[in-house]
């Protein structure tokens, strides 16, 4: 990730002023790469992600979502579900891992959507019909009543 001097001036000058000295170009490379994990696990959020606050069942495929996105080392590879699915690694060598797609922002967008929708009512009924296809099913507990 070589970048030219020009582009680094506007984090060198801010981490100067913050750090009081200038991390080398290796260190700065971390540093950005960890922003840009940090942004990526944030930006797991559906396109009307409002909804969440009406329909709790959108509210848990969303919390859910988020917690297997979080980047966690020691889990498969530490990116999180969505970018782990698009690393290929080999049974017996651990070294080996080929990235086949790089997911972007725009990418967990569209995924984050339909994650939050399976909660919607016709998510529901999407994931009803599906699990009817191999005789499974969802039974939604009643919440017990405090009297």
């Amino acid at each position: 990730m070589t970048m030219e001097n020009k582009e680094y001036t506007p984090l060198k000058d801010y981490l100067n002023h913050v750090l009081e000295t200038y991390p080398d170009e290796g260190q700065l490379e971390d540093i950005v790469r960890i922003a840009l994990k940090q942004d990526a696990y944030e930006s797991n959020k559906g396109y009307m992600f409002e909804r969440v606050n009406h329909n709790p069942r959108e509210m848990a495929f969303y919390e859910q979502w988020q917690k297997e996105n979080e980047p966690r080392s020691g889990v498969d590879n530490g990116n999180g579900i969505l970018q782990d699915l698009f690393i290929e690694t080999k049974v017996g060598d651990p070294l080996y891992k080929r990235w086949v797609l790089e997911i972007n922002s725009r990418d967990r967008l569209i995924v984050a959507t339909v994650i939050q929708w399976l909660g919607s009512n016709v998510g529901m009924c999407f994931l009803y019909e599906a699990l009817k296809r191999f005789n499974a099913h969802i039974v939604e507990k009643s919440p017990t009543l405090n009297q």
